[in-house]
């Protein structure tokens, strides 16, 4: 394949996508022969729009592993681009993908990148438990520790579907996870802190104030927040009804958890208030768009939309550092403490008390708060004004 071969057409967003024409595009994939060796097909294809021209760029990947010799195919490489080819095309029901694109596009990269380089010339058999901590190693060496553990999941998973247990008793690299330290914890501390942020931004960033509250108010995901629409609010019921997030570039049906998935937050009055607000200087392009939070052309604003505000407002004021998803965080945080996990849990949106915990974790005040409302008045008639040293008073 040649270098003028590969640049033909016009680049598109996809990998492996080049535009030659009008409904014209040049896709290419990649395969094992019958010997097992890999090989990349490139094919001339119609199609109406760029994801369609990626269906058949799927195509492709399956046939060239559908080839594959029955002793070839204990390739590891192989195994792993039949996996990822399937996954990534398998579709539900209704015809609509199973995986999220951004999902889609990670699997291929991690096959593609870490782990077919490496393991893919290997049989399946020669691929033990050994093996796979000198991989994971080998890319903690070079990339963070979440970067590998997300690798070292979707390797275990492949394995599994092979019929392989080698990596199941694998451990994961220790992940410094700098979201929950009291140094950098990507969280605010309580009403006051929240509030400050919440003045600052109405009075120097206006034209964010309505989505900094919902975010603050309802602990919605950016994604889910950008993809609401004028008709999921319900201010009769006091509640926003999210359907529907981003991934990628793409609106894809549900919230994270699954595509039925449905959660139901609160609106908040002087939330409501900002956010009709917003509406009244939308300009047409907004208004026909339907969306909540449309751009001035009446697509979509980017998940980044609110780093620069959320930086500038924290700098003024000296807070920590807070991101989009540090006010999902926030707002886990606050209903945990106004009105317990279960309220914390149904809002976020939480299946399980875990996660609860690590988006609204037990901060070092609530611990010594605790010791002192438990313990601190024990003994307290008995010790008076005196006190006890280091090891006064304690027992034998």
């Amino acid at each position: 394949m040649t270098k003028e071969t590969r640049r033909a057409g016009r680049a598109t967003r996809l990998p492996g996508i080049r535009m030659l024409g009008e409904g014209i595009y040049l896709v290419r994939a990649r395969g094992y022969d019958e010997a097992g060796k890999r090989i990349e097909r490139e094919r001339r294809v119609q199609a109406t729009s760029v994801k369609e021209a990626q269906d058949r760029q799927r195509d492709l990947e399956r046939e060239l592993t559908a080839g594959v010799s029955a002793s070839a195919s204990l390739l590891f490489g192989a195994a792993a681009e039949t996996w990822v080819a399937a996954k990534t095309s398998a579709k539900r029901a209704n015809g609509d993908p199973r995986l999220a694109p951004t999902t889609a596009g990670r699997y291929r990269q991690v096959v593609r990148d870490l782990i077919v380089p490496t393991l893919g010339g290997m049989r399946l058999e020669t691929i033990t438990k050994p093996v796979i901590e000198r991989w994971r190693d080998a890319l903690g060496s070079s990339f963070k520790a979440s970067t590998t553990n997300g690798a070292l999941r979707v390797l275990r998973t492949i394995l599994r579907d092979s019929g392989s247990t080698a990596a199941d008793t694998v451990k994961p690299l220790l992940e410094d996870d700098t979201r929950i330290t009291d140094d950098a914890p990507n969280l605010l501390d309580g009403e006051e802190q929240i509030a400050a942020l919440l003045s600052w931004v109405r009075r120097h960033e206006p034209e964010h104030f309505a989505l900094v509250g919902l975010l603050v108010t309802t602990g919605l995901r950016i994604s889910t927040a950008l993809a609401l629409t004028r008709a999921d609010f319900e201010p009769e019921k006091g509640v926003i009804v999210a359907r529907r997030r981003r991934s990628g570039k793409e609106v894809i049906e549900g919230v994270k958890r699954s595509r039925t998935a449905r959660d139901v937050v609160p609106l908040v009055p002087w939330v409501w208030d900002a956010v009709r607000a917003r509406w009244a200087g939308h300009n047409e392009r907004q208004r026909l768009s339907g969306l909540a939070f449309a751009g001035k052309e009446g697509g979509h604003m980017a998940r980044s939309h609110l780093d620069k505000p959320l930086k500038a407002a924290t700098a003024a004021l000296g807070l920590p550092k807070v991101t989009p998803h540090g006010l999902r965080r926030t707002s886990a945080l606050l209903y945990r403490l106004r009105s317990g996990q279960a309220m914390s849990k149904a809002i976020s949106g939480h299946l399980t008390d875990a996660m609860n915990a690590h988006y609204a974790p037990v901060r070092t005040a609530e611990r010594a708060a605790a010791g002192r409302a438990v313990f601190g008045g024990l003994l307290g008639e008995e010790l008076g004004e005196k006190g006890v040293g280091v090891s006064e008073g304690l027992p034998n």
